[in-house]
């Protein structure tokens, strides 16, 4: 029954991760229950139209969330669902609009930050766009109004290519090391204040072999980051989705592969302190490797994911 369990995977997006797997295994007998009652009744096995029928009676997955939710002094259990699906969406734009300002701001006005100069406006931006949204549903809970938007949801909405709940730390991890790249890499963040002190900033570069994968490292890195925008306002893992992060992984994995049997990959002169260039070196292979041990963790999570989501459809057909 592929349709519940992508209603499932929908509902489980705004639920506690503690008590999700408890909540959504009592909602699916509650749905399952009355999709056997439905083709009882009719004297034949369960259809696709049962499914669909019930599912439009729990209603949006942000309504049947709400039935879950711990009561709250400011906002109300029927609002915290699309409240707090509508800040980590305000969120996931806000810093996304910031990559794209900052990389914008490089190329036409000559912007340089310093990484924790571009903390500071981060944390400043995501702030405001936490205190905005939390005065809007305060305003709308003690108004009287509800949110209507979805009493016209349709079962028909949902995605046959749902695989699971996305793990949002991480998504948001994986968001903010590659926007964070993108930005060093198009040289919006400068780091060269971290360099020994008297050393100049000319006397240091990567090597020639990075250029070769200026504009490889920004497609790729940039097509990552927008993939993993996606996800993170969706909530959920679709087929396509994870096919596309399985095969940018992979790709990654084959550039670090060609940078770190490269042999140097800093260019240093005698302005450094006695052994800061063989330990410079081998800081940037490190990197690499940790990069290298990330992506092949997310090519598991994603083989894992498949492997889950197949397991369950099976269990349950």
């Amino acid at each position: 029954m592929q349709l519940v369990e992508s209603y499932l995977y929908e509902v489980g997006r705004f639920l506690p991760k503690e008590e999700r797997d408890e909540l959504l295994a009592d909602l699916r007998d509650d749905i399952l229950g009355e999709v056997e009652g439905l083709a009882e009744a009719a004297g034949r096995p369960p259809e696709l139209t049962d499914e669909q029928v019930v599912i439009a009676r729990f209603g949006h997955p942000l309504k049947a969330a709400g039935r879950y939710q711990t009561p709250r002094a400011l906002i109300g259990t029927e609002l915290y669902p699309a409240f707090t699906h509508t800040l980590k969406v305000v969120f996931s734009v806000a810093f996304f609009g910031l990559v794209l300002v900052w990389l914008i701001g490089a190329e036409a006005a000559d912007w340089r930050l310093g990484p924790f100069q571009l903390l500071g406006l981060a944390i400043e931006v995501l702030l405001w766009v936490f205190a905005s949204v939390v005065l809007v549903f305060v305003a709308i809970e003690y108004s009287g109004e509800r949110l209507r938007w979805y009493e016209n949801w349709q079962p028909s909405e949902l995605s046959s290519t749902s695989l699971g709940v996305i793990n949002r730390q991480d998504v948001i991890t994986n968001l903010i090391s590659e926007g964070f790249f993108l930005l060093w890499w198009n040289n919006v963040v400068v780091l060269m204040q971290f360099l020994p002190e008297g050393a100049s900033a000319q006397v240091i570069a990567l090597a020639p072999i990075w250029e070769t994968f200026f504009w490889p490292l920004n497609i790729l890195f940039g097509a990552l980051f927008l993939l993993h925008f996606y996800v993170l306002v969706r909530g959920v893992w679709l087929r396509p989705v994870l096919i596309a992060e399985v095969v940018g992984n992979t790709a990654l994995l084959a550039i670090a592969a060609v940078l770190l049997t490269s042999g140097d990959l800093l260019v240093l002169n005698d302005g450094f302190p006695n052994g800061f260039t063989s330990n410079a070196q081998l800081v940037v292979k490190v990197a690499l490797l940790v990069v290298c041990a990330a992506t092949i963790w997310d090519i598991w999570l994603a083989f894992k994911t498949f492997r889950g989501a197949a397991s369950r459809l099976r269990a349950r057909t």
